[in-house]
């Protein structure tokens, strides 16, 4: 048993399930059973009930438990498996490009933590913890937020140069940011912004993104000229492309 920050509230380990939440409540006149949508369950009870009584109604209840988990999880993945999205507030994060990848590997350990190596994250989790839980999707996105901005760094630069010679474009200078709002922007004076989330995307929406600026250093608005010459870059495929780019969102 694990007492959380409030007096009333810890976690209880259910053998061969994992923990749950206990709330205790002054009012309470009988137990209940509540299950999150990220598949995680609180248990609520009368306050100072007895543990031996509590875990004996756990015990009668357990495949209760085991259903409404199970419900949960379905309706998540669900959720998951309808998405295009790479990277957003989805309940298990799913990230799988040609520069990054993102693996789950669950551990006996009761514990959860990540590694990078090269351009894979790895994320280690205990077995009996959901893997579309809160702890487990926020180590996610703190090891995301970790690799981005190097890769971003080693990958974005050498990239703009090399499609500003191939186009005759000259440009100023290249800076990473971690903007969510724009995937990249063009100065006055030649310099290129893009944002290291831009790494999450197929290398080919990429290489659009940083087009679509080196178009701005002639073209400063997105009138018929603009879009021609973007267009032309692209092969023709300029709507195509800003199409597939519109099914990725972060939030």
């Amino acid at each position: 048993m694990v007492r959380l920050n409030r007096r009333f509230v810890y976690q209880f380990n259910i053998e061969d399930f994992g923990n749950v939440t206990i709330k205790e409540y002054k009012n309470a006149k009988s137990v209940k059973f509540i299950v999150h949508p990220n598949a995680s369950i609180t248990i609520t009870i009368p306050r100072f009930l007895n543990h031996n009584v509590l875990s004996n109604i756990i015990k009668n209840n357990i495949l209760k438990l085991y259903e409404m988990r199970e419900r949960a999880l379905k309706r998540l993945n669900s959720n998951v498996n309808n998405s295009n999205y790479n990277i957003v507030k989805n309940p298990i994060i799913k990230l799988d490009t040609d520069i990054i990848k993102l693996e789950f590997q669950a551990i006996d350990e009761e514990k959860i933590e990540y590694n990078i190596i090269n351009n894979r994250i790895i994320v280690y989790y205990f077995n009996k913890f959901p893997l579309a839980s809160e702890n487990v999707q926020k180590i996610v996105v703190t090891a995301i937020k970790s690799i981005l901005p190097k890769l971003a760094k080693k990958y974005i630069p050498n990239r703009v140069y090399e499609l500003a010679n191939q186009n005759r474009i000259t440009i100023k200078n290249v800076k990473i940011n971690s903007a969510r709002t724009r995937w990249g922007s063009c100065t006055s004076n030649g310099t290129i912004n893009i944002s290291c989330f831009v790494m999450c995307l197929p290398i080919h929406l990429i290489d659009f993104i940083i087009l679509h600026e080196l178009c701005h250093r002639e073209f400063f608005n997105h009138g018929e000229q603009f879009h021609n010459k973007l267009n032309k870059l692209c092969g023709g495929k300029e709507k195509d492309l800003n199409r597939e780019l519109k099914n990725f969102k972060f939030n």
